[in-house]
């Protein structure tokens, strides 16, 4: 497995970086609002599942949350999803929102089997890079 890791650091608290990631509305807030058909479904809970997918990109995700430890630690299965299918193999991430000052860091660390590691490196600054920049966060 490869790891890839991006982090950023968001000015909020780590609860406020958490809702970010954990409520529908949040997430698509910043995600990818570029795609504004994409749909955000999220059970945070252990064994809870997520969706989030946009139609007419063809592009999407899907995973079982595997441990909540809130504010603190998200860790999920990942599924890439084109065109609505599963598309490669399931990955494992997890986003750790760890409190500096009067911001957070937001680390994210997505393991894969992929050969080609480059794309999610640049998904996930791209994505990062978004959650950094919402206004009065």
């Amino acid at each position: 497995m490869t790891e890839v890791v991006t982090e950023t650091i968001v000015k909020a608290t780590p609860e406020r970086a958490w809702q970010a990631w954990t409520d529908p509305s949040e997430l698509a807030a910043w995600w990818w609002p570029m795609f504004a058909d994409t749909t955000y479904d999220l059970d945070v809970r252990p064994g809870g599942g997520y969706r989030f997918e946009s139609r007419s990109a063809g592009i999407g995700a899907r995973g079982t949350y595997t441990e909540i430890l809130a504010p603190q630690r998200l860790m999920m299965t990942w599924v890439w999803l084109t065109d609505g299918i599963d598309d490669g193999p399931e990955d494992s991430v997890t986003v750790t929102f760890s409190a500096v000052d009067d911001s957070t860091v937001v680390r994210v660390v997505h393991s894969t089997g992929a050969a080609e590691t480059e794309g999610y490196a640049q998904g996930w600054r791209d994505c990062l890079d978004r959650l950094e920049q919402l206004p009065g966060r």
